[in-house]
């Protein structure tokens, strides 16, 4: 990982309790080790979903604002951390527990085209 897709993670694990806590556990799972960027961002996407419910409104703005941030930065690196790590793990999460279309309604237009494309293959 980079400093900026470390801190953009950070950044995104900071809003919400239990989203650090899904970031510090996946550390700590790789213990030295620095986790690949995919499995770092996946972690984190698939506790996107499974905690949107409780969500409010504010959180889920802030939250998908900066997936959008991440899927038009000029950062290659980051990009296709959020693309191929935290939307593609929020679809497969999201159509398993049958929220697609409502998670779906949250992306921007640059992680929507991404995640429409994973989602319907």
């Amino acid at each position: 990982m980079s400093a900026l897709t470390d801190t953009f993670l950070a950044d995104i694990a900071g809003l919400d309790p239990e989203l650090e806590k899904v970031r510090l556990e996946t550390l700590a799972y790789w213990n030295e080790e620095t986790p690949p960027l995919t499995i770092a961002y996946a972690d984190i996407g698939r506790a996107i979903v499974q905690h949107h419910d409780r969500f409010d409104a504010d959180m889920r703005r802030n939250i998908y604002a900066r997936i959008e941030e991440g899927m038009v930065s000029p950062d290659e690196l980051l990009r296709t951390a959020v693309a191929t790590g935290m939307i593609e793990a929020m679809s497969g999460r999201a159509g398993r527990l049958g929220t697609w279309e409502t998670i779906r309604a949250f992306f921007g237009p640059a992680s929507l085209y991404h995640a429409d494309w994973w989602h319907n293959g």
